[in-house]
C-alpha cells in the first residue's frame, strides 16, 4: 500500500510537471479549440423593417451566431424558427445583442421585426 501511494505521488508530480512546463502554449489554453471561430465567421448587415425580415436562414452547420440591434433607438423583436411579430420574441433594445452558442445552439430560421427600419449585424459560423 506504502508503494502505491508512492507511485501515485511520483505520478501526479511528472504529471503537474508536464502540464505546467509543456513547451506547446495550446495545451494550457485549452487546446486547439480555444480558437475555433478565427476563420469562415460571416459578418452581415441586415435591414429589419415592419415586416418579418430572414435575419439568419437555417443552418445545420451552425455553431455560434451573435444579432446585434445597432440602431440608436428602436426595440427590435427576434422571433427563432417563426414569422417574427410585434412585441413577441426576444426583444433586442438599441444596443443590445442576443448570442447563439453551444449552450443554447439553435440552427434553424432566424427573423426580426421593427416599427421602423432597423439595421442588425449577424455574425454566424
Amino acid at each position: 500500500m506504502k508503494y502505491l501511494a508512492i507511485i501515485a505521488v511520483i505520478i501526479l508530480a511528472v504529471g503537474g510537471y508536464a502540464y505546467f512546463f509543456n513547451p506547446e502554449p495550446s495545451v494550457l489554453l485549452g487546446g486547439p479549440e480555444v480558437n475555433r471561430f478565427q476563420s469562415d465567421v460571416s459578418h452581415t448587415l441586415v435591414s429589419v423593417t415592419s415586416a418579418s425580415t430572414t435575419v439568419l436562414s437555417a443552418n445545420t452547420a451552425r455553431a455560434y451566431a451573435m444579432i446585434t440591434n445597432i440602431d440608436s433607438s428602436n426595440v427590435v423583436y427576434v422571433n427563432l424558427g417563426n414569422d417574427a411579430a410585434w412585441k413577441t420574441g426576444i426583444e433586442l433594445a438599441a444596443g443590445e445583442s442576443y448570442e447563439i452558442d453551444a449552450d443554447n445552439l439553435y440552427v434553424g430560421l432566424i427573423t426580426a421585426i421593427a416599427t421602423t427600419t432597423v439595421e442588425v449585424v449577424t455574425v454566424e459560423k
